[in-house]
């Protein structure tokens, strides 16, 4: 089965790069049992039933951070399978020498926690286990140190991102990029393991992966927490980890600057948050979208121009004008149709959705050695990730949040599934500063109710390897690059030739 092929080879090419990523379309993998689903209904009783079947402990409130046999014990919101959501008590591991306790306030929803929720990174031969606590956009407050912590003291405000844990050993870790590295451990959903110093498993726990940010307590390794100063807000804190840094990576590694002419393409949650980081490092901005209807909430975010790439007229306006386009739209389209806005020589997009488009810019850029016009980004390493944390808070941007209570997680989940028109970044609130604070027993009502056409269009089969081999990543060195691998390619062809002119005679 060539489907199954793709997906094993995908599998084992993308791990642990879809983890990495924010924008995985889930909708495009729902099974056909998943779907109904999420449209029955359920009676209190049963409901009753699934809370008394699934929590692992005690149905009376249990205190963030109360520590028994020096175990964290904690309240965690998790979903099975079918993406039905309960509370459970977990524990955290009991704090080591280089550990944080962390009493978190706030966890961002992220379109990803979606798309783990679901099980779409299975399906593409990503192993998956059930129930998942999700969550990657942490912040909270220091309630306990190891006694070898020198980055942080009790009181301090602390967010964890993307990832929990890495070898800090490999290359890619002493260059600070932990997110490149191979042994890279997920925030929710990452192999835990007896033998880890940085992500030991909890002894007789069963746990086999680690488990995110909706839950009262986490216990992190330092190199893992990221400071937040305490003049921002704590409840906007957690998405500048996660779309901050996704944004703000490529235009890192980019180098803009001011003066820079920035192209964004794409205008929820993610572009919006870019918009605002590449105003702040000094550029001009032109947000892109298709057709004029998010011209004034990019103008609102900060964006000097605006293109509909819907209209030639429009895009002829803005051809050789950009030094780099952040392109954040997570589904299937032509990157080309943007190629001609990057200046010449210089410009360089970079691709944030996962698509086939994406994996191809990756190989592409690889083979031609980063000199690519375009390019794939992931989210940035612990040091990158503090750096556009301090910037945030240095220019207060913040991210447009809406906080809701833990007990909105299916309408949050139904939003992100859809077209996110007014680009917020949902928040719940763990420690209840504005609403009903999560513990056990809370009822989550009707089942999320996703649904496969609420993007309107766009879908598209699952990722395909052949797809990426065979017709993105010819389009990517032939069509995009072709001015820098026609010549390599003559060259190629007339050593190729020559050689075997040598070989002819000598027979």
């Amino acid at each position: 089965d060539r489907r199954l092929i793709d997906q094993s080879v995908l599998g084992s090419l993308l791990h642990p790069l879809l983890l990495s990523m924010p924008n995985l379309q889930p909708e495009k993998y729902f099974r056909e049992s998943a779907r109904k689903t999420f449209t029955r209904r359920k009676s209190a009783a049963e409901e009753e039933s699934r809370l008394s079947r699934r929590s692992s402990g005690p149905r009376s409130p249990v205190t963030a951070g109360a520590v028994a046999g020096g175990e964290v014990d904690a309240v965690a919101l998790q979903c099975d399978i079918d993406c039905v959501f309960e509370t459970a008590a977990i524990k955290r591991r009991a704090v080591g020498p280089k550990d944080v306790q962390i009493d978190v306030k706030y966890c961002g929803v992220c379109h990803s926690d979606l798309t783990f929720a679901v099980g779409a990174t299975k399906d593409l031969g990503i192993p998956q286990h059930w129930p998942v606590v999700p969550g990657h956009e942490v912040a909270g407050v220091v309630v306990a140190v190891g006694s070898d912590v020198t980055k942080f003291q009790t009181g301090d405000h602390v967010g964890v991102g993307c990832m929990v844990g890495s070898d800090l050993t490999c290359r890619a870790c002493k260059r600070g990029d932990e997110n490149m590295c191979l042994n890279q451990v997920p925030t929710y959903g990452g192999a835990l393991r007896k033998d880890d110093p940085i992500c030991p498993v909890v002894e007789g726990s069963g746990e086999t992966q680690t488990m995110g940010g909706y839950s009262t307590a986490m216990v992190v390794n330092e190199h893992f927490c990221i400071s937040i100063p305490k003049a921002y807000p704590l409840e906007c804190a957690g998405p500048v980890m996660c779309a901050g840094v996704t944004v703000y990576n490529p235009l890192s590694t980019y180098g803009v600057k001011e003066g820079s002419h920035v192209g964004i393409i794409g205008l929820g949650g993610l572009g919006t948050m870019g918009i605002k980081v590449a105003k702040a490092l000094g550029a001009r901005v032109t947000a892109i979208s298709r057709g004029e209807k998010k011209r004034a909430l990019a103008l609102s975010h900060g964006a000097d121009d605006f293109i509909d790439s819907k209209s030639p007229a429009s895009l002829e306006s803005g051809v050789a004008s950009l030094d780099c386009i952040i392109n954040v739209i997570p589904v299937y389209h032509d990157v080309t149709l943007y190629t001609p806005l990057l200046k010449p020589s210089t410009g360089k997009m970079y691709l944030i959705g996962i698509t086939e488009s994406t994996m191809a810019a990756f190989a592409a850029d690889a083979l031609l050695l980063g000199s690519s016009v375009i390019t794939a980004s992931l989210i940035g390493g612990i040091a990158c990730t503090q750096e556009v944390m301090d910037l945030c808070a240095k220019y207060m941007i913040k991210p447009v949040v809406e906080v809701a209570p833990t007990t909105a997680i299916n309408r949050i989940f139904e939003s992100l599934n859809g077209a996110n028109e007014a680009g917020v970044r949902y928040v719940i609130d763990i420690a209840g500063a504005r609403n009903p604070p999560l513990k056990l027993g809370l009822s989550f009502g009707e089942p999320t109710d996703l649904h496969t056409d609420s993007h309107g269009g766009g879908h598209t089969a699952p990722l395909s390897a052949s797809k990426v081999i065979f017709y993105e990543l010819p389009k990517m060195l032939l069509v995009v690059n072709r001015r820098k691998v026609l010549p390599i390619l003559g060259i190629v062809t007339l050593a190729t030739a020559m050689i075997g002119v040598q070989l002819l005679k000598k027979k």
